[in-house]
């Protein structure tokens, strides 16, 4: 039963790794376990009354669905103290304790890269070749080619692989003094400088850096302090030839409330995106995958993932860790039917690859229009409507790009795809008739 419990919690904690932080989940995740799962009732320990406390106060649905998801029944979640850990029991001792070795990393490399991204582990398709050849290029001539270098795409596309390949390789082979920050601690420290007039210390932390990294970099929109820091930093950092690596979910002219000054700099290196894989890539990344866990799996299952419903990398790396966990509970080799059955998929009605066509067609019978108007000039509100579900539908459902979604629907550049996608899914969110009918049309298609 352990070993039932065990694995559980390992498909769990893969779950939850992938819907948080990497950092969140070591802080708070690391030291805690499933311990057992009574009628409906499943018991965590944690180290110390702190640790449950954060965890029901931040994550509880979060650990509640994953170990739900896992154990395939409603759960209820019980915490208990683990009482033979010293940290429990005694808070002279710090929280969370460190062991010398990676005590003596951090001294070493304060950069935040993750080793485990590399440019040799970095799979190459049509939907990021032109950010991976940036990314040569960069590691080639440091400062001096692409800077900054901006990268944008949507989330688990493999935008932070890429940075941090790119700090660990510079960092390797020209001893380079990199750092990599998210956006949310880069926020926090400028706006404590802010506060304790300590700016001057802040800029100099960023300015020593040979190479700066900072992900999701859209969330200093409408910060205006904070933007005009940046922009000082940014400003030193170019102008001395320092490599600047950016990552956002949105080019950067369409960023809302960015000053137009750091927009003009942000565009003047190289701005690409990563878009979801295409299929090779998809079957090449979960191969890559399976050689590195050491995971002999089936060509058909290998590719019964890749066709299935992830809408990203992550999500494929969520599947594969899945399907694993659950071949180790079964003590065998898992056919292509039990492997469906794991990932919520069906091989057997899938007939053929959907086509652009195919939801134009879809939408013009559901909302009673036109294919000719639908990618018409007409602004009138019965066509504006459709004509918005078909972009957010091509750009969710088939994951094309924001281009590929313009070309089909006719429109003159990709922004008016963005305005829409945004538009319907803020309009999902309230009215329950249109999602309603835009789940609907997803089944159809589905």
């Amino acid at each position: 039963m352990q070993n039932n419990i065990n694995a559980i919690w390992k498909i769990a904690s893969s779950q939850i790794q992938l819907k948080i932080s990497d950092k969140n989940f070591k802080v708070w995740f690391s030291k805690i376990k499933l311990i057992s799962i009574d009628g409906n009732v499943a018991t965590i320990s944690c180290p110390n009354a702190f640790t449950s406390d954060f965890i029901q106060s931040n994550y509880l649905i979060t650990t509640q669905q994953a170990i739900s998801n896992a154990f395939g029944e409603n759960v209820e979640l019980a915490f208990t103290i683990n009482k033979d850990n010293s940290v429990a029991n005694n808070i002279d001792f710090p929280i969370f304790e460190e062991s010398t070795k990676e005590v003596e990393i951090k001294k070493n490399n304060d950069s935040n890269l993750n080793p485990k991204y590399t440019m040799d582990n970095f799979v190459v398709g049509q939907s990021n070749r032109i950010a991976h050849a940036a990314a040569l290029a960069i590691i080639q001539n440091p400062g001096q080619v692409y800077n900054p270098f901006f990268i944008y795409g949507g989330v688990g596309l493999g935008k932070t692989h890429l940075m941090q390949a790119i700090g660990n390789s510079l960092a390797k082979t020209n001893n380079a003094n990199v750092l990599y920050i998210s956006s949310e601690a880069f926020l926090n420290e400028l706006v404590d400088a802010i506060q304790r007039g300590k700016t001057d210390n802040s800029r100099k932390k960023y300015r020593e850096r040979d190479v700066l990294i900072i992900d999701d970099i859209q969330f200093i929109s409408g910060k205006q302090r904070t933007q005009e820091e940046f922009f000082h930093i940014f400003n030193t950092l170019q102008q001395a030839n320092k490599q600047i690596i950016l990552a956002s979910d949105r080019p950067p002219k369409d960023i809302q409330n960015l000053e137009e000054r750091l927009v003009s700099r942000f565009e003047g290196g190289m701005v690409a995106d990563i878009e979801m894989p295409d299929e090779e890539t998809r079957l090449a990344i979960l191969k890559k995958k399976c050689e590195e866990k050491n995971f002999l799996i089936d060509e058909d299952i290998i590719k019964l993932i890749a066709d299935g419903n992830a809408s990203n990398i992550r999500e494929l790396e969520g599947l594969l860790t899945k399907l694993i966990a659950n071949q180790n509970i079964a003590g065998k080799t898992l056919n292509k039917e039990e492997a469906a059955k794991i990932i919520g998929v069906s091989f057997k009605k899938k007939t053929r690859r959907l086509k652009p066509q195919d939801v134009i067609n879809i939408i013009c019978e559901r909302f009673g229009v036109s294919q000719k108007e639908i990618k018409g000039q007409k602004r009138t509100s019965s066509i504006v409507l459709p004509r918005q579900v078909a972009m957010y539908i091509l750009r969710t459902e088939l994951n094309l790009s924001l281009i590929e979604v313009a070309n089909i629907i006719r429109r003159k550049d990709h922004t008016t795809v963005i305005h829409a996608v945004d538009k319907i899914e803020n309009m999902i969110s309230t009215n329950t008739e249109l999602k309603h009918q835009i789940n609907e049309i997803k089944d159809n298609l589905r």
